[in-house]
């Protein structure tokens, strides 16, 4: 590869097959470059991933599953995993530039197929020489936008894209309750909700426990 700009060539040596029968079967490779102005090229180093299904009834999937993981040096890409069974462990290795300490993952389902929801109870992931400890996350937050409806005896309110939480900047996320204040006219006495997500992101999921609705002006307390 050569860059415009500067003249300057980069080299990507792969040297393996990008094929799902050859080699360790792995479809994607990262290459880091090589050229006169790098004085050492990044490591390829080798994270072991383990994501980790509930036992519950149709938590398995045979839908396409992904993961992208993010560390200090960027990030992995999004990388295809093999199915997932209900009550197991699935153990993956992908290949990559070294991302040094693990940040985040991102990781869900595209949805195509029978059984193509999915329970995923966590991911585990370490470097393979032991370098870092392992990083665990546990699936039971969402990172998309959630909009709730009110229905009321009296009129119903429209959905409200629930945005900015009063009591935390970084909403939805596991073991915690976020606030949020809504102004609208008297809906007279509540009767139920409907809440959900946009579902943008792939595989977003999210376990929600309850919803309060206080209406102080009405001393009214709900719990759905």
């Amino acid at each position: 590869m050569e860059a415009l700009k500067t003249d300057q060539e980069y080299i990507f040596h792969c040297r393996k097959w990008l094929s799902k029968t050859e080699d360790d079967k792995q479809m994607i490779r990262e290459l880091p470059a090589e050229g006169l102005d790098i004085s050492r090229s990044l490591p390829i180093v080798k994270y072991i991933v383990d994501v980790y299904t509930e036992n519950k009834i149709g938590a398995g999937t045979d839908g396409n599953i992904f993961i992208n993981i993010y560390g200090e040096c960027g990030d992995t890409g999004v990388r295809p995993l093999e199915y997932s069974l209900k009550n197991q462990v699935d153990n993956f290795i992908i290949e990559a530039v070294s991302l040094k300490l693990i940040r985040k993952v991102r990781i869900g389902r595209d949805g195509i197929g029978a059984g193509s929801g999915w329970f995923s109870n966590k991911v585990v992931v370490h470097q393979e020489d032991g370098r870092y400890e392992p990083t665990t996350f546990i699936c039971d937050s969402t990172d998309v936008d959630v909009h709730l409806k009110i229905f009321g005896e009296k009129v119903t309110r429209d959905k409200i894209q629930l945005i900015t939480s009063k009591n935390i900047k970084s909403k939805y996320e596991r073991g915690q309750s976020d606030r949020f204040t809504i102004d609208c006219y008297d809906l007279g006495k509540i009767e139920h909700t409907l809440i959900g997500h946009n579902g943008k992101i792939i595989g977003a999921r999210w376990f929600l426990n309850w919803i309060e609705i206080d209406v102080p002006k009405r001393r009214e307390l709900y719990r759905f």
